[in-house]
């Protein structure tokens, strides 16, 4: 059976400051992947140089039209009970 906590997904500027965090339930993201999250927490005003982005070990990197670099990572979820 999959893992049923949800994915956390962050957006990181700079290596260390979180701009924006989303929630996605295990089951939307058997379903769906992991695409539509970029499109969901990466601003409209990074578009064009997200699309120069790649996957790597960390993430999903982009380096903005301003010169500042973007990860978007995702976990999952710790339960209540720490695990």
């Amino acid at each position: 059976m999959a893992d049923p906590r949800p994915l956390v997904w962050e957006l990181i500027r700079g290596g260390y400051e979180v701009i924006a965090t989303l929630e996605q339930s295990a089951e939307d993201f058997e379903t769906n992947g992991r695409g539509y999250m970029l499109d969901a927490i990466i601003p409209d005003e990074h578009a064009d140089a997200a699309q120069r982005g790649e996957w790597d070990e960390f993430g999903f990197t982009y380096t903005a039209d301003d010169g500042g670099y973007y990860l978007v990572q995702y976990y999952r979820k710790l339960d209540a009970g720490g695990d």
